[in-house]
């Protein structure tokens, strides 16, 4: 009987504690503000890091296509061929290598 007894206590005491979200709610909306400015950081750093990626990447695929430009105007000696690479290498590589180097 002394089981049952403090079972009830227990059960008695469990349901007059007041709910901790409902006696701080405050705490819930600080929380929200916390959540909301980590999620801000996170996206922040990884839009510097899409950015600068994505510059890279750009610039990768410029170095690779003046590359096969080059191989291409060397295998057959043409001053076009040339004139193309060269033009190409100025309006293309050039300033995205200074853009790279900029940041």
């Amino acid at each position: 009987m002394s089981t049952m007894a403090t079972m009830r206590e227990m059960a008695a005491s469990a349901a007059a504690r007041p709910d901790p979200g409902a006696s701080h709610p405050n705490m819930q909306h600080q929380e929200y503000i916390h959540r909301s400015a980590w999620k801000a950081g996170v996206m922040g750093a990884l839009n510097v890091a899409t950015l600068v990626l994505s510059v890279r990447l750009t610039l990768l695929l410029a170095v690779c296509g003046a590359f096969v430009l080059a191989l291409l105007s060397l295998n057959g000696a043409d001053m076009y061929r040339l004139g193309v690479l060269i033009a190409y290498s100025v309006v293309v590589v050039v300033p995205l290598v200074a853009l790279a180097a900029r940041r």
